[in-house]
């Protein structure tokens, strides 16, 4: 695509945003009414259950301007960030990571905890397996084994490594607001000029009001990059056990310092890397 191409495309893109701008709930202010320009905005472009709340369906629309953005990047490789409620205890890892697309491969390397270790997992290879090892003790077992699936692969992680990436993210959050769009109790917000770290992103919040068997998570953000329109966070907090108590952190994943399409090759998830110690 042209330079001018581009431009355009980011301006028809931005113009949505500002339309959603508009309507969506901004800090402690909402606007109602038959009037809404989400709602206006949310009829037009994209087909829904006929009770669908409007400000979620624009929210929608961009999470999937999100996911279109990422149609153009094959790999990329990047800081990985997660924080996870395993248990009762919250667990931060902090890894470097490398991410090719098709066919799905990965290669990470642990940062803290745990510095050194490596897992290298690729689609259709190693019969399903990822390939794994540790350091200091654990190195004595040498380069081992796992389905993505298996107790060990699982034991410091809620999902496999096969739902890693910006792309499986996003489109996990797309599912969830897909499912609640009819779900009336579902309030949105919009913050066009957050901050993580130095990165300008724009967040998009949705809250239930009540917990019921839909609802999953009390509350959801999604981090969106405003440069390159990447999603580069995600958190998820658990519903409140008492009035007016601080919603707990369940999951939170972060892409930082992303790089794209660099070129990753097969030798980027081979095991005989000389750059890797497997």
């Amino acid at each position: 695509m042209s330079a001018a191409g581009c431009f355009r495309h980011f301006m028809r893109w931005w113009k949505v945003v500002g339309i959603v701008l508009c309507g969506l709930w901004f800090g402690d202010t909402a606007v109602r009414g038959e009037s809404d320009p989400v709602a206006q905005l949310a009829t037009r472009v994209a087909p829904a259950p006929q009770d669908a709340n409007p400000k979620l369906v624009a929210a929608l629309k961009i999470a999937r301007s999100s996911l279109d953005a990422l149609a153009s990047i094959r790999d990329y490789e990047a800081i990985f960030v997660k924080r996870e409620l395993l248990g009762k205890k919250l667990v931060t890892q902090r890894m470097f990571l490398k991410l090719r697309e098709k066919p799905f491969s990965v290669y990470v390397r642990f940062l803290s905890p745990h510095k050194g270790r490596e897992v290298i997992y690729v689609e259709g290879k190693n019969g399903g397996h990822l390939l794994a090892h540790g350091t200091g003790l654990e190195a004595l077992a040498g380069t081992v084994r796992l389905h993505p699936t298996s107790r060990d692969a699982l034991k410091d992680n809620r999902y496999p490594i096969t739902m890693l990436g910006m792309t499986k993210m996003v489109r996990k959050i797309i599912e969830q607001w897909e499912r609640e769009l009819s779900d009336e109790d579902v309030q949105v917000k919009y913050y066009p000029n957050a901050k993580l770290g130095t990165v300008e992103c724009i967040v998009l919040e949705t809250t239930h009001q009540r917990q019921h068997p839909g609802a999953r998570f009390y509350r959801t953000r999604l981090f969106i990059e405003k440069e390159r329109k990447l999603p580069i966070r995600v958190e998820q907090y658990a519903f409140p056990r008492r009035a007016r108590q601080k919603p707990m952190l369940v999951e939170e994943y972060t892409y930082m310092d992303i790089r794209t399409n660099v070129g990753l090759t097969d030798h980027d998830f081979e095991t005989s890397n000389p750059a890797y110690d497997f």
